[in-house]
């Protein structure tokens, strides 16, 4: 009966996530565990050393990755607290006010979706399907 219990555990915490999401946080902890292991990290602790690559990230102007490397640190290493996670924030926010603005695009109007749609239906060439 122990292991049944084990074996439904195990399968709750397989379903929380969706695989893609497993998967996207599985490259994103093998590249923090790269990193740690490398000559000057192994001895700072898994909190400051979080913080310190996330810190890189965002020198690296990988900005738009930094909220999924922190999903990811943090579904398999949990949360951080106290001033590591007001670090985690602050660089957060920092990378927030590092983005560009977003370029917003004009939307085609009716009329030129008719024009494609008639030039479409009445062409010659090979049919897209």
């Amino acid at each position: 009966m122990g292991l049944m219990r084990i074996s439904v555990i195990i399968d709750a915490i397989n379903s929380d996530r969706a695989p893609s999401t497993i998967r996207t946080y599985t490259s994103k902890m093998e590249k923090f565990r790269k990193w740690r292991n490398g000559p000057y990290m192994r001895n700072i602790p898994t909190p400051q050393a979080r913080n310190l690559y996330l810190a890189k990230c965002s020198a690296e102007a990988r900005y738009k990755s930094m909220p999924t490397v922190i999903a990811a640190l943090s579904y398999f290493c949990g949360p951080l607290q106290g001033v590591d996670k007001e670090i985690q924030d602050s660089l957060l926010e920092a990378v927030k006010r590092s983005l560009p603005p977003p370029q917003h695009r004009n939307k085609i109007r009716p009329e030129q979706m008719r024009k494609i749609i008639k030039v479409g239906s009445t062409d010659s060439g090979p049919k897209v399907i």
